[in-house]
């Protein structure tokens, strides 16, 4: 929620995210005994195999979660994005088919 109601800069968002990864982190110090540590960490296909992931991506994967849950809390946040994608969309389908009148 703070995220979400008063981090307006990329900074004060920047703060919530590192909030979040301490919070992770301080938990997993009571975990480790019990064997129920949280970790932020990414499926290899290839290798069929889980593997931890660094912090910078997890600072992505913290910021990408906290912007979709904010997108469902708020429905018309949600259909202007729908919108601005379904334009895009267009554009890129009408420039795909008709290369030429978009070239100078």
């Amino acid at each position: 929620e703070k995220y979400c109601d008063s981090a307006t800069s990329k900074v004060e968002k920047s703060i919530v995210i590192t909030d979040v990864m301490e919070t992770v982190r301080s938990r997993n110090t009571e975990a480790r005994a019990t064997g129920t540590e949280a970790r932020f960490v990414r499926f290899d296909k290839a290798e069929q195999a889980w593997y931890n992931i660094g912090e910078e991506a997890t600072r992505q994967k913290i910021g990408q979660t906290i912007r979709e849950i904010a997108n469902q809390r708020d429905p018309e946040k949600r259909k202007s994005k729908a919108l601005k994608r379904s334009k895009s969309y267009s554009a890129r389908k009408l420039a795909r088919s008709n290369p030429q009148q978009f070239r100078k």
